[in-house]
């Protein structure tokens, strides 16, 4: 049954895509509520094998077919979605590498990296609130399009094999469809160094969020080809 329902054959998926437009409807207020900061977004397409989300979250009850690995859904909509910590979680891991490249450009130290990315993440010693309060923002990342044939949850497998003269146990679990587009949102503001001579603007914050994100991916199993994007 669950497979039926999520095969891309099926009709009952298409019924999502027409819901996908109620994010539209935030726009204003995100922008209304964004002060001082600046509303940034952009959208990126699930490449090939697919995305996982929330792996670590199983639903399973020992049940023969069932679904090992779990999935993130939103609890509003009932789609599948990125929470922004773990958006937030990846940029911070790469920034500092990205920075070095991007921002030899700019003339930025390694001092200067440093305290960029604790005015924009936070310390790790700073609770969530004063983060939210006097950093930038992290959304979110929700569905913004599926494909034309309908498919958005699909399933795989994973076949490790316990032993080499024994045959291999097929895990199956739920993955974000390729060519699913998903769309990244931050309330951002302009942060400035200590001297206030060199500094980074919501747009410029916006490119190296992208590029992170081009570049390493999101989700689980990113090492074996999971999470990564395209424009």
């Amino acid at each position: 049954m669950i497979k039926g329902f999520f095969d891309k054959k099926y009709d009952a998926i298409r019924w999502f895509k027409p819901s996908l437009n109620i994010w539209d409807g935030y726009k204003d207020s995100f922008e209304y509520l964004a002060s001082p900061h600046t509303l940034c977004e952009f959208t990126l397409e699930v490449l090939y094998p697919g995305l996982l989300t929330g792996a670590g979250l199983p639903h399973g009850v020992n049940g023969n077919g069932e679904l090992k690995l779990g999935m993130q859904f939103d609890h509003t909509t009932g789609l599948p979605y990125i929470p922004g910590s773990t958006v937030k979680g990846v940029l911070r891991s790469f920034f500092p590498h990205m920075m070095s490249d991007w921002g030899g450009k700019q003339n930025f130290t390694e001092k200067d990296i440093e305290f960029f990315t604790s005015a924009i993440f936070g310390k790790e010693s700073e609770n969530e609130n004063s983060t939210v309060q006097n950093g930038d923002i992290f959304l979110d990342a929700f569905i913004r399009e599926i494909p034309e044939d309908g498919s958005l949850l699909v399933d795989d497998y994973i076949t490790p094999h316990p032993h080499p003269l024994q045959e291999p146990k097929p895990i199956r679990f739920l993955k974000i469809a390729p060519g699913v587009k998903i769309k990244f949102s931050f309330l951002l503001t302009t942060t400035n160094n200590i001297s206030g001579e060199k500094s980074l603007t919501p747009e410029e914050k916006e490119k190296i969020f992208k590029e992170i994100l081009l570049t390493v991916g999101i989700g689980a199993k990113t090492n074996v080809g999971y999470g990564q994007f395209k424009e």
